[in-house]
């Protein structure tokens, strides 16, 4: 059996055929045109990138690659695979630096509720100094209104002066003003 028919063999397996693992290791044979320099490519040994694609052929009951002694061949299915694989590798590696981006800051908005303007702007000009790719965005409130802010996630921080002792909360002593 071939092509469709596969999804009828292996109904429960049928989500773990394509993994990340199998995709890179198919694309990189495809792409370089045998078992052990794709194994060089992605670091890893010949016999795991073999092991992959057959894999994927087993479940899926298909032939990917025309096995000729130490050539191979790729299929037409495995032709019109690798179009959607190496789209599929692709989208992947973009949402990885996209994640990787935010998580270091790099990017992404950052959300901050003031209860007075005077100390959290000193803060919010030092955060843009270090994290210029990050887009701050103020709510400006009364006390009450930026500790419903937190509560309800509607900001990442909020900036207030005697913060409660309560557990839903992380205090931290930012700055320190005289006032008159």
């Amino acid at each position: 059996m071939r092509g469709n028919d596969a999804c009828r063999i292996y109904p429960g397996r049928i989500e773990m055929l394509l993994t990340s693992a199998r995709v890179r290791a198919f694309n990189a044979v495809l792409e370089t045109g045998s078992f052990s320099a794709a194994a060089k490519k992605l670091g890893l040994s010949q016999p795991a990138i073999t092991q992959s694609v057959r894999d994927i052929e087993r479940e899926a009951n298909i032939t990917l690659f025309e096995r000729r002694g130490r050539a191979i061949a790729p299929t037409a299915l495995c032709a019109e695979l690798y179009r959607l694989t190496a789209e599929s590798e692709r989208c992947e590696t973009e949402a990885l630096k996209l994640l990787k981006q935010h998580a270091n800051l790099e990017i992404g908005t950052f959300q901050i509720g003031l209860g007075n303007s005077m100390p959290g702007m000193a803060l919010i000009r030092e955060f843009r100094r270090r994290f210029p790719g990050v887009q701050v965005q103020v709510e400006l409130g009364s006390w009450a209104n930026i500790i419903a802010a937190v509560v309800e996630q509607r900001v990442d921080v909020g900036v207030l002066p005697n913060v409660p002792d309560d557990g839903r909360f992380l205090r931290r002593i930012c700055v320190k003003q005289d006032v008159v």
